[in-house]
């Protein structure tokens, strides 16, 4: 059966957990959104019975949306595009993260700063999602987040938050810097932000740092973060996408990797 052109599911998942949103892209507005934590499922057979009840409670498949698949693994990494070679590409996982032989390697071209990002999928997990939605597109998250910087003639530090580690990049006319860090409480989500600050010559007084993803300005991550950097932001949501009236009240950012995925 052929997708829906109204309507676009997307899934973002991980091991700890998944989030899921309804987009009627005709009216540029979200219908459905939620998200699931859960102490890491043991395989993703689980993780996919768990996302498929969760979508079929909601009747989400009723429309017959398009579907994204947002994957939020860490093995992931970027390449210039001028040294890229597609033969490289398990090489590249094995060399940067010791990988075992059961990952296809699956790429993500950044055309905005001419880079690859070249991520691995577990063969586990790409065969639940081809015998699920055979006409998904798999995506990761870190390309969403990268190709959708606003540019800035000031060093700004863009972050967006998962469930235990989260992406860094800072933009200064252009990409000066990403990388993704784990992280188990606020001083240790605090250090690696200060210390990507220090080593790209920059200061919490007078660097603003914007925040997106799964935190609230009342966490105590931010609470931590506020005394180190004066201006802390979160991304806001366009004016142009409409909310049904059950979800005014999530904050944008949650959902903001969603949004950027039907774009």
């Amino acid at each position: 059966m052929a997708s829906s052109l109204n309507y676009r599911l997307t899934i973002q998942l991980a091991l700890d957990g998944f989030s899921y949103a309804l987009f009627d892209i005709v009216y540029n507005r979200l219908i459905a959104w939620d998200s699931y934590h859960h102490n890491p499922f043991t395989n993703y057979d689980d993780l996919f019975r768990a996302i498929e009840k969760a979508i079929n409670a909601k009747e989400l498949n009723e429309n017959n949306p398009s579907v994204t698949l947002i994957i939020d693994g860490r093995t992931n990494v970027l390449v210039p595009e001028a040294v890229y070679r597609p033969d490289d590409n398990n090489k590249l996982l094995e060399f940067n993260f010791n990988t075992a032989n059961d990952l296809v390697a699956i790429v993500d071209p950044i055309t905005k700063y001419k880079i690859v990002n070249v991520f691995g999928l577990p063969q586990a997990l790409q065969a639940k999602i081809v015998s699920t939605w055979p006409e998904a597109k798999t995506t990761h998250s870190s390309s969403l987040f990268l190709e959708n910087l606003p540019e800035s003639e000031d060093a700004v530090v863009y972050v967006n938050v998962k469930s235990h580690n989260y992406d860094l990049a800072i933009m200064k006319d252009r990409l000066l810097f990403f990388n993704n860090f784990q992280f188990n409480d606020k001083n240790d989500f605090t250090y690696f932000l200060l210390n990507a600050l220090d080593q790209n010559k920059l200061s919490g007084s007078s660097t603003t740092v914007c925040f997106s993803g799964q935190i609230l300005p009342s966490s105590e991550i931010i609470g931590l973060c506020r005394h180190y950097v004066k201006d802390i932001q979160f991304v806001e949501k366009p004016k142009t996408l409409l909310v049904n009236s059950a979800f005014v009240e999530i904050p944008y950012q949650y959902y903001h990797i969603h949004y950027q995925a039907i774009k």
